[in-house]
């Protein structure tokens, strides 16, 4: 007697997964400024605020993004794992996972410049303006920062 037989595994689990890594793959957010005109300045907010991360033009350099990148990876990164991994494991959607991590980002660039550890104000900063708040003055570059999720892979 000749055995002939044959079993089929349900792989449905396993390509649902894969699936969603793949949309981790080919999305992701990013926060900061954009194109909107700063009032006080007349320059686009993603200008001022790369003037004062980088110090251009005779200001002291501010680098708030960068601290807020290295705030975000000490805070929160038990957060992005557990909330990445229960997205892989029990799916859900993908916009609204980074949507979270996007307002997380948004909020702590508030929390570094609300923080306040900068260089002060230049001698003519100081004849322009009436305080010496660097980055908060007005509020407005503090509280302009913006998240997007974007549906292609970082580049």
């Amino acid at each position: 007697m000749k055995f002939t037989g044959k079993t089929i595994s349900d792989m449905k689990p396993l390509n649902e997964l894969l699936k969603r890594l793949t949309k981790l793959d080919t999305t992701h957010v990013e926060y900061g400024y954009d194109s909107t005109i700063h009032e006080g300045s007349g320059l686009p907010l993603s200008e001022l605020a790369a003037i004062h991360e980088y110090g251009w033009y005779g200001n002291p350099e501010r680098d708030f993004m960068h601290q807020t990148d290295i705030n975000m990876r000490l805070e929160h990164k038990n957060k992005f794992a557990s909330d990445a991994e229960e997205y892989l494991y029990y799916g859900g959607n993908i916009v609204s996972l980074y949507t979270q991590f996007g307002k997380l980002g948004t909020a702590m660039i508030k929390d570094t410049i609300s923080a306040g550890n900068f260089t002060e104000n230049s001698a003519m900063t100081l004849r322009l303006k009436e305080g010496n708040k660097p980055l908060i003055d007005t509020g407005e570059l503090m509280n302009s920062a913006k998240y997007w999720v974007v549906k292609e892979p970082i580049k």
